[in-house]
């Protein structure tokens, strides 16, 4: 197996990300294939930009932290997000990331580090080194988390 490697970008200010280039050219099926099998840390943030969640990204056996946060990206989790098995934190906070949670998919996951989504769920939401909270009531359990969270949302 290869060695596990981390991967990442966060540009500086000065920098431009260049124009009418996305996530799918940085992250083309060519280069996931190459990466996923050893990448156990991906880190794309502060940049403008745009593109879709990648489906190839849910391929990352070895994927123990995800950070796309401030940036473009748009798109929504599929239940794929349970095949991360090996995932600990998940930053994807300040995207234009849209759609529900995987919430059947996120109980698959340790998630030890922590966990901040798009909106609306950035502070709905979250996990911060591994205590699970819902509207800023930390929760015991994710499956505590998960009851709250769904009944909070029923009633909106």
């Amino acid at each position: 197996m290869p060695a596990a490697q981390k991967v990442g970008s966060t540009a500086p200010s000065e920098q431009e990300w260049p124009s009418g280039k996305t996530l799918q050219d940085l992250l083309t099926p060519a280069v996931c294939a190459n990466l996923k099998p050893s990448v156990k840390d991906l880190s794309i943030t502060q940049m403008p930009l745009e593109g879709t969640f990648p489906e190839e990204l849910y391929d990352f056996s070895r994927l123990e932290d995800l950070s796309l946060q401030q940036t473009n990206i748009t798109g929504q989790f599929s239940e794929r997000l349970g095949t991360l098995k090996t995932l600990k934190g998940m930053w994807t906070w300040d995207t234009k990331m849209t759609g529900p949670l995987p919430l059947d998919a996120l109980a698959e996951l340790q998630l030890t580090d922590g966990f901040y989504v798009h909106r609306p769920h950035t502070f709905k939401f979250n996990n911060k080194k591994g205590v699970w909270s819902v509207n800023g009531q930390a929760c015991a359990t994710f499956k505590e988390a998960r009851e709250r969270y769904e009944e909070a949302n029923s009633r909106m």
